[in-house]
């Protein structure tokens, strides 16, 4: 306890600091001058008109560059994202992801869609039953986006509160490049981690066609122990159980036939293998018997975009086929001892995703965007039972066709002092469920059919008092669409109800954002009210099921803030910190009892997220090597969770969790780089997540320490 409350002192003291400095975690450019001191030429494409830099979109965003994900001791995108303000992200399975933005947490992830918006390049891989998204691999990005706050006029019913864009880099069409880099690496407590990448880029018609392809693979030991206790037959425990294997495939090839016309083809494999989950008790052991749990993950995506320039507007179609599976079986326990029997759970997505856009390119004071979304996607979720009932306690199958339509018009006043958006989006989404087994005699099984529709407005009034600078107030409103729970989850709760309500965000903001010393400090900060109703929260039978309610509303205010400085030429710090005061306006009494009570934050809501990071590069002697110390520690609070178990509300809590990691690089003229790197500095062991009640009050845990060597080549 005494060394938590020192590292959090010191946290603080650092943040004081970087405030004083200057800091914003991962938010760093490629400079435009000959002194590479300036920061305010970050460039991101979040509102879908094209390139912008960051300071001139009126949008609460952290950028996460590409030295930033490719930096020694990073694999997956989820290594580094939680350095972003008011971003929370959590592995909950092999390669699989829960996030959250500005606190607004998903509390299953079978239990809706999620709560954030994750796309890759232009596929959106938001999810009608389940809120996972994949954990992607972070090599040969362009870089992250990460809108915060509701999106709903853009991006849809996909983004509550935020979305997540992941860019990869394009084919280039004239120069060939190939980049690659290797690894190990040992983990406390476990043994060693390998990992290997290659991206190879050619140009099969110089400046008309290009083929751009990665390779990854990550193999990575695990450091949970099944102690010898939990086998009631002597077999012996099994040690390190968590360990596993990350394969990634990319193809992009990029043509361009016209000055006018460009055509894109992608496809992203990605294969994950898990002997277990990440889960274990403060002890550091997970009580399941023998290795608890295995599963995999799938994930193929195919894209087709065609971007047509008709001089006054844009014309982008972008098509997107995906294809997801994950499976995982859990040794379930009776009594808490004896191991019973292997429980499988399968989930599968298929979805097909249209967007056509129209975007103007007028020189005036108008500029206007206009676009048409359809959405189809059929899930099937399996939640296995013991050998001993004769169906699955839960075969069903979601099916979803949405459709939208969506618009923006921006003016401009005062020659480009002010500006103001005006957004709108209509959604419809068709949902149907058809079990397909039930604990309950066939002839009870259910088809059914819904619908939910909505309009999602966004205004946005910005200032430009200099060119460096922009204010801004605005208002918007996110959506998530609602489900149909499965009829036998229901029986088991005869006070929940089989159809959830959508919930809604509305957020109201004010942001200021700009860049002081010639570009040597960038700030950007956000303050907001969000208003939330109709929550979508999981709560658990009185028989032990899993149900779905809508359990009240919650309203509170929040802050994200993001500073970065280069105080010297090679010498950056900078800060990332999101605050919120989420907690319940509208009390729930769900089940004949009250779950969340007024001033209750709702399940899974961390109140507070920051990092600090420091980078200093510098020449190594009179040699043409370039060497670079690079660190960061991030905090993020405790968060609770209600749980409504056999008539009684149980509460259950994570840990505050600081962590750290530090790299030293060196960089040669030849293209050679080696990279010796140190992840989860602290050793910080704590829960990730609240504990589970149904699973002897395990919870996630972070990797261990990890220290490695990494070496990469470019030509």
């Amino acid at each position: 306890m005494f060394l938590r409350e020192f590292n959090c002192k010191l946290l603080l003291s650092a943040a004081a600091y970087a405030v004083t400095a200057g800091g914003a975690y991962a938010q760093q450019a490629e400079t435009s001058d000959d002194d590479g001191k300036r920061l305010d030429t970050i460039v991101v494409s979040a509102e879908k008109r094209g390139d912008q830099t960051l300071l001139d979109t009126a949008i609460s965003i952290g950028v996460l560059s590409n030295e930033t994900l490719e930096s020694g001791g990073v694999s997956e995108i989820s290594d580094v994202l939680n350095n972003l303000g008011g971003v929370n992200i959590v592995k909950v399975g092999a390669g699989n992801n829960s996030i959250s933005i500005r606190g607004a947490a998903v509390d299953d992830v079978f239990g809706g869609a999620s709560t954030v918006g994750y796309y890759l390049d232009e596929a959106s891989l938001g999810f009608v039953r389940s809120a996972i998204v994949p954990d992607t691999n972070s090599f040969d990005m362009e870089r992250v986006e990460v809108l915060r706050g509701p999106q709903g006029t853009l991006y849809g019913a996909s983004s509550l509160n935020g979305v997540v864009r992941v860019i990869t880099k394009d084919a280039d069409l004239d120069d060939f490049e190939v980049k690659t880099r290797a690894g190990i690496s040992s983990t406390s407590g476990g043994s060693e981690n390998y990992r290997g990448d290659i991206a190879v880029n050619v140009p099969v018609v110089p400046g008309k066609l290009a083929v751009r392809g990665v390779v990854s693979y990550d193999d990575y030991s695990g450091w949970i122990d099944a102690p010898s206790e939990t086998d009631l037959f002597g077999l012996g425990g099994a040690k390190n159980v968590n360990g596993g294997t990350s394969e990634t495939y990319r193809l992009k090839v990029n043509a361009q036939p016209t000055d006018t016309l460009s055509v894109e083809l992608g496809a992203w494999i990605s294969r994950v293998e898990a002997q277990s989950t990440n889960r274990a008790n403060d002890d550091g052991n997970t009580t399941l018997f023998g290795a608890g749990e295995n599963g995999f993950q799938d994930l193929d995506i195919f894209t087709f975009e065609i971007n047509k320039d008709f001089g006054s507007f844009n014309l982008l179609s972008a098509t997107s086929y995906s294809e997801y599976n994950t499976y995982g079986t859990q040794n379930i326990k009776l009594s808490g001892i004896v191991p019973l029997t292997v429980t499988p759970n399968k989930y599968g997505a298929e979805k097909l995703h249209q967007e056509l856009r129209l975007t103007s390119q007028l020189e005036g004071d108008w500029q206007w965007s206009l676009g048409g979304m359809y959405r189809k996607s059929e899930e099937r979720l399996i939640q296995g039972a013991p050998a001993f009932f004769l169906n699955a306690l839960l075969d069903g199958k979601d099916y979803s066709e949405a459709w939208a339509l969506f618009g923006e018009v921006n003016k401009s006043f005062y020659d480009g002092l002010a500006d103001i958006t005006v957004g709108l989006r209509y959604f419809e989404d068709t949902i149907e469920i058809e079990e397909l087994s039930s604990l309950v005699p066939r002839g009870f099984l259910v088809n059914e059919e819904t619908s939910f529709d909505t309009l999602t407005p966004r205004i946005v009034l910005s200032v430009h008092p200099q060119e460096s600078m922009t204010l801004y107030a605005s208002y918007s409103k996110g959506f998530r669409s609602g489900i149909l729970q499965s009829p036998t989850s229901v029986a088991t709760d005869p006070t929940s109800d089989f159809r959830i309500k959508p919930d809604e965000i509305h957020n109201y903001e004010f942001g200021l954002k700009g860049a002081l010393y010639d570009g040597r400090l960038v700030y950007d900060l956000a303050l907001y009210y969000l208003d939330w109703t109709d929550i979508q929260q999981r709560s658990i039978s009185p028989i032990g099921g899993s149900v779905v309610r809508n359990t009240g509303d919650a309203s509170g205010h929040g802050l994200d803030l993001g500073i970065t400085a280069k105080v010297t030429k090679g010498f950056t710090v900078g800060l990332s910190a999101g605050w919120n005061n989420i907690e319940t306006s509208r009390e729930d009494a769900g089940a004949g009892v009250l779950l969340f009570g007024i001033g209750d934050r709702v399940n899974k809501s961390p109140e507070f997220t920051g990092s600090l990071s420091a980078d200093y590069e510098f020449p190594m002697g009179d040699s043409n090597m370039m060497g670079r110390f690079s660190g960061s520690v991030r905090y993020n609070s405790a968060m609770d969770r209600r749980d409504f178990v056999a008539g009684t509300i149980v509460p259950t809590e994570s840990d505050e969790l600081l962590t750290g990691r530090m790299s030293f690089d060196v960089e040669m003229d030849n293209g050679v780089g080696v990279s010796l790197y140190a992840n989860n500095i602290f050793d910080e062991d704590g829960a990730i997540q609240p504990r589970l009640i149904t699973a002897d009050f395990e919870a996630p845990r972070l990797r261990p320490r990890t220290i490695g060597v990494q070496l990469s080549y470019d030509f």
